[in-house]
């Protein structure tokens, strides 16, 4: 099945030559899809079907691409930013896979985390253990999210994630993601293609936001000339006992086992690859992948084979680890920050504090 899996998404992401036949089928499975995603988008527009609006400022950051693009980052680099501006901001996500996905519940109140991975969720568990003072509330239902943050933590300005198609809440600034090799992928939408939404949807958004950007903008973003577009940069940092390690040069030459479950999992390798440590084996695992004793075991495994001096996951991978596992070596983890360009920065930080200072919260 995971062989199965990873064929179509090799297909889809255009990794590999696509047979007729799927092509045919799949590109019919697109088409109905389209048309169930347009006239789910119809009936917004026309607001047949209601929009509900909570009494504070609501900034959503999302996707119209499946898979990984910096929706997390961002998120908290929102929560931080409106902070430090004098606002009291909450952090709502869906809490996917999680035990209060359905039910709803409150990971963090800002100062003690209040639910288990399980429950929170992969993505809300980080962000509650990463963020001081800001509440962190997982839940489908993001309006009752939403209103459970006023009214236990005094929240003025919620940051909505992965809200782009969450069309039922209202919210005052929309934030596209997109990556900036392939913004739209294969401009074809699921199952052909990787677009959760016609690229006409991006015209719903109030600014779009390159991730992994480098000195260059994408031909397809250049087109959307009506929307603000910001360059931003993951920037990684390597945590090492619970603690930041400052020099750069600390991974350099070692031999390393490294291994994620996250949507880019060969992002990863790169930025690994990048901090110069000499990487003798990967083991990549499905986005959300919930970890059994066999999984460390192969890890380890691996570890001992090469005598390896480290293993490397991801902060996001990290906080699924139970806490009796023992590895082989000193388990190193890499967390992720946004940086925004620096011709960008500025003008990103201006274009959300003024949204704010026009809305006179």
């Amino acid at each position: 099945m995971k062989k199965i899996k990873s064929k179509i998404e090799a297909i889809i992401t255009d990794k590999e030559k696509c047979p007729l036949f799927f092509k045919f089928f799949l590109s019919a499975l697109s088409v109905l899809y389209k048309f169930a995603v347009c006239a789910n988008n119809f009936l917004y527009k026309k607001k047949i079907r209601q929009i509900k609006k909570l009494p504070c400022f609501v900034i959503s950051a999302g996707n119209i691409c499946a898979g990984g693009t910096g929706k997390t980052p961002l998120v908290m680099y929102l929560a931080e930013l409106t902070q430090k501006l004098g606002y009291k901001p909450a952090i709502v996500t869906r809490g996917y896979k999680g035990g209060y996905e359905k039910k709803g519940g409150i990971v963090s109140d800002g100062k003690k985390i209040c639910a288990n991975q399980k429950n929170a969720g992969d993505e809300p568990f980080m962000i509650a253990k990463r963020l001081k003072n800001i509440p962190v509330i997982a839940g489908k239902n993001r309006y009752k999210s939403g209103i459970l943050a006023i009214e236990e933590f005094g929240a003025n300005i919620i940051i909505l994630d992965d809200g782009f198609q969450h069309q039922k809440l209202f919210r005052n600034i929309n934030l596209l993601l997109a990556d900036y090799k392939k913004p739209f992928g294969n401009k074809k939408l699921l199952p052909r293609g990787i677009l959760r939404e016609p690229i006409s949807s991006v015209k719903r958004a109030h600014a779009v936001i390159l991730t992994r950007a480098e000195n260059f903008i994408s031909e397809d973003i250049e087109k959307i000339t009506a929307l603000p577009v910001f360059k931003s940069a993951h920037t990684p940092f390597i945590i090492k006992n619970k603690k930041i390690i400052s020099d750069k040069n600390f991974l350099k030459n070692k031999k390393a086992v490294i291994f994620s479950g996250i949507a880019q999992n060969k992002e990863f390798y790169k930025t690994v690859h990048k901090l110069g440590c000499s990487i003798k084996s990967f083991i990549e695992f499905e986005d959300h992948h919930k970890y059994e004793k066999k999984d460390f075991e192969k890890i380890n495994s691996a570890a001992k084979n090469i005598n390896a001096d480290i293993i490397i996951t991801t902060e996001k991978d990290y906080v699924k680890i139970p806490a009796d596992i023992i590895f082989f070596c000193k388990l190193i983890i890499i967390g992720i920050n946004m940086k925004f360009a620096d011709d960008s920065l500025q003008n990103f930080d201006k274009f959300i504090e003024d949204k704010l200072k026009n809305a006179k919260l």
